[in-house]
């Protein structure tokens, strides 16, 4: 995990009250970038074999729509800006060769 990251990881945790487990089940489309929000319906656990699961929440009061604060959107939104283009960078060159 590099610096940026590291960092939107945690401020992410930090500011919403995620728990580990649903911060790494998140996908794009429970981020809403309009209004700032995360919804959060899905955590990810280890199974048997240390497979990797996805279910819902333990408790229906666990599905819930958290809001980013603006600073942490803005950073947010710049490390995924980030990786986007590096990511079309190595494809890029993966291409080209």
């Amino acid at each position: 995990m590099d610096n940026d990251t590291a960092e939107i990881y945690f401020r992410v945790l930090a500011f919403t009250g995620m728990l580990k487990g649903e911060s790494l089940a998140l996908l794009w489309t429970d981020i809403n970038f309009e209004t700032n929000q995360i919804s959060i319906n899905k955590t990810q656990s280890q199974g048997e074999h240390g497979h990797l699961l996805v279910n819902t929440p333990k408790t229906p009061t666990s599905i819930r729509t958290v809001d980013f604060d603006p600073k942490t959107m803005d950073i947010y939104t710049e490390v995924t800006s980030k990786q986007k283009k590096e990511t079309a960078q190595k494809y890029a060159n993966y291409v080209n060769f």
